[in-house]
């Protein structure tokens, strides 16, 4: 046990070096796949750090607090880590601003928005390129980009990835990787499939696989099984979305993050009873992730001829709130598809 082996070395008393240990303890469960065990160490942590430790203890403990609670679906871990930025800021810790700032946009974005996250985005792409910390800079640009997806900036998203291929180190290679993404799912939802399989690429797709952290494989082999199910080939999408599931087994925030997409394809090719079993029946306290399942839900429900107009229309206007037009248009449509097959059906029973 690493925090028995640091109290071993430094002493069970109270010191300025446990502090540190214990925050950077916290903050590596944190974000390595260990939230719960995180939170379990973070008020010890805590309270060390602010009688013990620095500024920089205190606000790297307030940070993991903030992305633990919002890895186990907290969304209050987001008033945590805009409390570790004020902190940061006030105190002049600027070589953890630029981490920060990606932190609260993206979880922001799934929080409250899109609209509510763009500025915080803006905040820290001037900020790390003010600093000349490059790489920084092209990780928030492709994480801007992907937010202006969802907001239904697709020009903007495209050129905003496609500088960022321009400028980056052609070393940094999930900075490219990233930005293709968004070019690819914007070129999906067009219809471009041409400029899709260029940037949805076999050796990206093997780069990907080998990398293996399921917030990248999700992403990707969900926008390939898009790709492939618009170019006719359902039984490879559908071998792409098996994937997938198995990526994120042990990741459900990742696997919520592309429900509705990897359930559109299962239910395109016939396969909407297992769809609907893959559907989490766990309501989700960040807002995207729960429109996300509810989208998912709806599309199964619609395709078995238990979905109501009324219920998609609701949809619909949750995510017009949350700011994704895109979503917002489909579910309109969904709701008009079913109210026309209801009214056929009607029509075959007088």
């Amino acid at each position: 046990d690493e925090i028995a082996a640091a109290r071993q070395a430094l002493g069970h008393e109270p010191s300025p070096e446990l502090a540190r240990a214990l925050a950077f303890q916290v903050s590596r469960l944190a974000i390595s796949g260990q939230a719960r065990e995180g939170l379990d160490l973070s008020e010890e942590a805590l309270q060390l750090a602010r009688s013990h430790g620095s500024a920089a203890d205190t606000v790297r403990v307030l940070d993991a607090i903030g992305l633990a609670r919002l890895e186990l679906g907290d969304p209050t871990g987001l008033d945590k880590l805009e409390e570790a930025l004020a902190l940061a800021k006030r105190v002049g810790l600027s070589r953890m601003l630029g981490t920060m700032l990606n932190n609260l946009a993206w979880n922001t974005y799934l929080v409250r928005g899109p609209r509510r996250a763009l500025p915080i985005f803006q905040e820290g792409i001037a900020f790390a390129a003010g600093r000349g910390q490059k790489n920084a800079q092209w990780w928030m640009e492709t994480s801007q980009a992907e937010v202006l997806i969802d907001a239904g900036e697709w020009d903007a998203a495209v050129a905003l990835a496609q500088k960022v291929i321009r400028a980056a180190d052609p070393a940094a290679s999930l900075v490219l990787d990233s930005a293709a993404y968004v070019i690819g799912m914007v070129a999906v939802r067009r219809g471009d499939l041409d400029t899709a399989r260029t940037m949805v690429s076999d050796p990206t797709i093997a780069r990907i696989r080998e990398f293996g952290s399921p917030d990248h494989v999700a992403p990707w082999l969900t926008l390939r099984a898009l790709l492939e199910l618009a170019g006719g080939n359902a039984g490879t999408a559908v071998a792409l979305v098996d994937e997938v599931v198995a990526a994120t087994a042990d990741a459900p925030t990742q696997w919520l993050m592309v429900v509705h997409d990897a359930v559109e394809v299962l239910v395109a090719a016939g396969a909407g009873e297992r769809a609907g079993a893959l559907v989490p029946d766990t309501v989700q306290a960040l807002a995207r992730n729960e429109l996300c399942r509810r989208t998912a839900a709806a599309r199964v429900g619609a395709a078995a001829g238990t979905e109501t107009p009324d219920s998609l229309l609701a949809l619909a206007r949750d995510w017009d709130d949350y700011g994704n037009p895109y979503q917002g248009a489909r579910a309109r449509e969904d709701a008009a598809r079913v109210a026309a097959r209801s009214g056929r059906d009607g029509e075959r029973r007088r």
